[in-house]
């Protein structure tokens, strides 16, 4: 009966931890330079977006900008995908 109910517990336990953990996965950071290859720009031209307002404001690690990557892909799909009705033909 014993090992039944530390089974039991152990079961919950686990449950609650990776109830705790959930959506905290760690997602590493690109450099503007990263991002601007992903996108097919040029460093200079996330940095003038950057400063319009027109692009994912980046973290800052030292002086160095650090973008988180989920957000330049939705940034992309948002911003630089063609229209509906341009890919239809």
């Amino acid at each position: 009966m014993d090992s039944e109910l530390e089974r039991a517990i152990r079961q919950i336990v686990r449950e609650e931890i990776a109830a705790s953990l959930a959506g905290t996965s760690y997602e590493p950071t690109w450099t503007t330079a990263q991002v601007a290859e992903f996108l097919g720009l040029k460093p200079k031209t996330i940095r003038n977006r950057i400063s319009l307002g027109e692009f994912p404001k980046p973290r800052k690690h030292g002086r160095a900008n650090a973008f988180i990557p989920s957000e330049i892909v939705a940034y992309r799909a948002e911003r630089l995908a063609p229209p509906e009705e341009s890919r239809r033909g």
